[in-house]
């Protein structure tokens, strides 16, 4: 169980270090617009975490290990309900109420699209 804990609490510091790094690159190229870095974050988290699911269905060596380290530590510091919650709010606040209800609906439609994609590629 420790050695778990130590790789769920791993996998979250290099995966909030992932999603911070991204965030600043993200600031650097679309400015106010940090939906659309949080967008592509949560799309490509929850196209790794379906390939994870796949792989860890099949039952791989140590499946628990990756399991703590890379979805839950990793991809659940990376990807982020609390951030994508906020960014619509603050849309809807500014008066982007028609790229609020877009940024909400299509980030759950592409998310659980690359969820499927990456799981599919990984149960082959």
């Amino acid at each position: 169980v420790m050695v778990q804990l130590l790789a769920v609490a791993l996998g979250g510091a290099l995966g909030a270090l992932a999603r911070y790094g991204t965030s600043l690159l993200g600031g650097m190229w679309f400015g106010r617009e940090t939906w659309i870095t949080t967008f592509a974050i949560n799309v490509v988290g929850s196209f790794l975490l379906g390939a994870l699911a796949g792989l860890i269905s099949r039952r791989v060596e140590h499946w628990q290990l990756l399991n703590g380290l890379a979805a839950i530590g990793f991809l659940g510091a990376f990807t982020t309900f609390s951030t994508y919650a906020v960014e619509t709010l603050r849309l809807w606040q500014d008066g982007r109420v028609l790229l609020g209800i877009a940024y909400a609906g299509s980030s759950v439609v592409a998310a659980l699209g690359a969820a499927w994609i990456g799981s599919r590629l990984t149960l082959g």
